[in-house]
């Protein structure tokens, strides 16, 4: 569908804007799953629905400071539509323009809440508010997030850093704090531990730390035998 006039290609852009800027920006962090056109366009609407709230509610406090320079509800209902584009066209372009810069502004903070590295943003506490409501409990949730992300991020608790424990097939064991992760359920995935790193190398009586000018350390998941995690404080 290809809208056919400007006021059509304004609400095509509202509507659609938004959410496709936050669907690309979450793209970027989680895997990719099944799902038909209807629902993907669903989300982009809806998302973009929320966001253009926020941006026609800052319209609207501008409009009390500069009525002039926005779209006027009663001077459409006054004139009529086509009218009212007739003689104040460049308010709507501008109005419109607002609410969609302030909305994929509203988009991007809240992707950026959503994925904080070192603690849990409002939209990601409100995201878990939410669904735990429509789940009423843990045990109707089902997750499409991998077993590690699952592990390593969302039941971490605020404040807190994961700890982990990686046993390797050779027998070595490799301590430290995560580092990062392949966001995957994979065999080719790696995990990455940060300072302070100790290892317990086979047959070893005592643990070996590493370097501290050595920051990281890969290790491919198919090395990998078992995982101990726990959640510890970030001076651990």
């Amino acid at each position: 569908m290809v809208p056919e006039t400007l006021g059509a290609l304004l609400l095509f852009v509202l509507l659609v804007v938004p959410g496709m800027l936050f669907e690309l920006l979450r793209q970027r962090r989680r895997l990719p799953f099944e799902q038909t056109s209807l629902e993907e366009a669903a989300r982009i609407v809806l998302w973009s629905v929320v966001f253009d709230a926020v941006g026609i509610g800052v319209v609207a406090g501008v409009s009390r400071l500069h009525p002039s320079s926005v779209v006027s509800p009663a001077e459409i209902s006054r004139l009529g539509a086509s009218a009212y584009w007739r003689a104040h066209y460049m308010a709507v372009v501008l109005t419109a323009a607002m609410v969609c810069l302030v909305a994929s502004g509203v988009a991007g903070l809240t992707h950026r809440s959503l994925n904080h590295p070192k603690r849990e943003g409002w939209a990601y506490k409100l995201q878990a508010k939410f669904e735990n409501f429509l789940r009423h409990g843990d045990g109707q949730r089902i997750e499409h997030a991998p077993v590690w992300q699952e592990v390593f991020r969302n039941k971490r608790p605020t404040g807190m850093e994961t700890a982990v424990t990686v046993i390797k097939k050779d027998g070595s064991m490799w301590m430290g704090l995560l580092g990062g992760y392949t966001p995957s359920d994979r065999d080719d995935r790696d995990l990455v531990l940060k300072q302070p790193v100790q290892v317990f190398r086979p047959k070893a009586t005592t643990a070996q730390k590493l370097p501290e000018d050595w920051l990281l350390v890969v290790i491919p998941g198919r090395e990998i035998s078992e995982v101990l995690v726990r959640y510890a404080e970030a001076s651990w």
